[in-house]
């Protein structure tokens, strides 16, 4: 019989905390209860086993695959097991800022999310994009995984099934709002609707999630961003000040609020706003360079190099790809501290990928993925 060890599947404790120790029966993924407890702790684990179809597409020949920025997010994520009581007045404020194409909306906005509300590490989450259309597909995104995905049902059916009213009927179905029969609450809206206090009776958003909530530049304008500004620091934040926020976005407009915290990263001058609010920019280059300056892709599968170099120097590559106005290797002297290939590989082996690519083989077969 194989058995496969916690550090194989997960990493060191330090880094994924685990409630289970010693060895991993595979057979436990052949059980709810096993499945439920595994995935507890681990998100990457619990997107492979009830998410794996959100995990592969025609960018990468239809192949899971990840980039390093993925595994950081998960790691990022698992601040989110503590209960927010624990956390000061914007402990857990991020600003992601990475190229489209990499994920951020699938892992942001679904597989977290999911996530948390499966194993009650949040409640009530608060999503809010650009404008209305933006943020109802989210929420409905969520609402047809927890209507269609079989397994989740299965393992975790009062996050599945609705809260209902003495009467039978649903207590909310709308695009914008799901109450789940558990009690969580996701919730969609565009950052131009009305949002000061929001809350359902007396509960308050746990989780506060921001996607690219000023658009593109062709429809940005300044005074926007000042309205938008406005909303954020004095409408949305303060709905629940310990909660954490993560704010999604790429830099394609100067002088917008994404590219004021993405300031910070490069050294520059940027507003008092950033650190009053308590946001820390967490930078993904589409091109990684190491200390020899050598360049690698932040996601090979998705990017070649021989691809990035014919298009590096288009206007639509900038646009899409790019996640700084200056060109994509950094001026001499300019702060970073994104994640960068040799980093990565010092927090984490090969090993501990290999670990996590087999017990996603195990659930595959397990599950007839």
């Amino acid at each position: 019989m194989t058995f496969i060890t916690c550090s194989e599947v997960a990493g060191e404790a330090e880094a994924r905390p685990r409630r289970v120790a010693g060895q991993i029966d595979e057979r436990l993924l052949t059980l709810a209860e096993g499945r439920r407890v595994l995935t507890e702790l681990d998100p990457l684990l619990f997107a492979l086993v009830y998410l794996p179809h959100h995990l592969r597409g025609p960018e990468t020949g239809d192949a899971i695959s990840f980039s390093g920025a993925h595994f950081e997010w998960c790691e990022l994520a698992q601040r989110y097991i503590r209960p927010i009581n624990t956390f000061e007045h914007g402990d857990l404020r991020d600003a992601i800022i990475a190229p489209r194409g990499l994920g951020k909306s699938t892992w942001w906005f679904l597989i977290f999310p999911m996530w948390m509300a499966s194993h009650g590490h949040r409640s009530f989450l608060a999503a809010f994009a650009n404008c209305d259309t933006q943020a109802t597909d989210h929420s409905g995104t969520f609402k047809r995984e927890i209507v269609t995905n079989a397994l989740l049902r299965y393992d975790f059916p009062k996050l599945c099934a609705p809260a209902r009213r003495p009467t039978g009927v649903s207590i909310s179905d709308s695009q914008r709002m799901c109450i789940a029969e558990s009690g969580f609450v996701f919730t969609g809206r565009g950052i131009d609707s009305q949002v000061l206090g929001l809350k359902i009776g007396s509960r308050r958003p746990d989780h506060i999630i921001l996607d690219d909530i000023e658009g593109t530049k062709g429809n940005y304008s300044a005074n926007q961003k000042v309205s938008r500004l406005k909303t954020l620091v004095s409408g949305i934040l303060p709905m629940n000040n310990k909660a954490p926020v993560m704010m999604a976005g790429t830099v394609a407009i100067p002088g917008a609020i994404v590219d004021d915290i993405a300031a910070k990263q490069r050294g520059e001058q940027y507003p008092a706003w950033v650190d009053d609010e308590r946001f820390t920019p967490r930078y993904f280059d589409v091109i990684q360079t190491d200390e020899r300056g050598n360049e690698r892709s932040l996601w090979p599968e998705r990017w070649s190099m021989d691809w990035i170099s014919t298009v590096r120097h288009t206007r639509q590559f900038q646009i899409r790809c790019a996640t700084t106005r200056w060109p994509l290797t950094p001026p001499s002297g300019s702060v970073r501290t994104s994640w960068s290939a040799p980093a990565w590989r010092s927090r984490t082996s090969w090993k501990i990928r290999r670990g996590l690519m087999g017990m996603w083989r195990m659930g595959a077969a397990c599950f007839g993925i």
